[in-house]
């Protein structure tokens, strides 16, 4: 099967001028998403923190769906996570929250390589990092073709309890 060259689709079918800008201009800021991604998770692994916690919440944009969850309080020792507790902020709503759904970034380190696999799938990232600490403070997929959001996952409070 012959090799597809930057200027065809998938379908053979010649691009056109907008679409090869389109592709170009993706690339460029995927790069730069990419760099900065690494810059910052190797900001917060020279930060050696080992101990911490943090409230974490994700939701997604249009109808009501698994993503869509009120924050969680998670705590990692020793690198790893020992529990996800409830945020407790208005009784009512502690009833219908679940502490579930979080296992592909329940950590800091497990939320970068998350990040990366949203890329490697042709997701775009809006991100705000930490400018001390590195770690992802607000994350916000966007689908490449759809132009949306696809969800987003916001960090607050997050509190060193040790660094090596």
């Amino acid at each position: 099967m012959p090799q597809q060259t930057n200027s065809q689709s998938s379908t053979n079918k010649p691009l056109n001028i907008a679409e090869e800008n389109f592709v170009k201009e993706w690339k460029v800021k995927l790069d730069k998403t990419v760099a900065e991604l690494e810059r910052n998770r190797s900001l917060w692994n020279q930060n050696q923190i080992t101990d911490y916690d943090f409230v974490l919440a994700k939701s997604a944009s249009g109808h009501v769906n698994h993503w869509n969850r009120l924050p969680v309080l998670i705590k990692i020792r020793a690198g790893e996570k020992i529990s996800i507790e409830k945020v407790e902020k208005d009784k009512d709503y502690v009833i219908y929250s679940k502490t579930d759904g979080f296992e592909d970034f329940d950590t800091i380190d497990k939320l970068f390589s998350y990040m990366l696999q949203e890329l490697e799938k042709g997701r775009m990232l809006g991100v705000k990092y930490h400018k001390d600490l590195g770690y992802p403070k607000e994350v916000h997929i966007i689908d490449s073709y759809q132009l949306h959001s696809g969800g987003s996952i916001i960090i607050e409070k997050l509190k060193i309890i040790k660094n090596v």
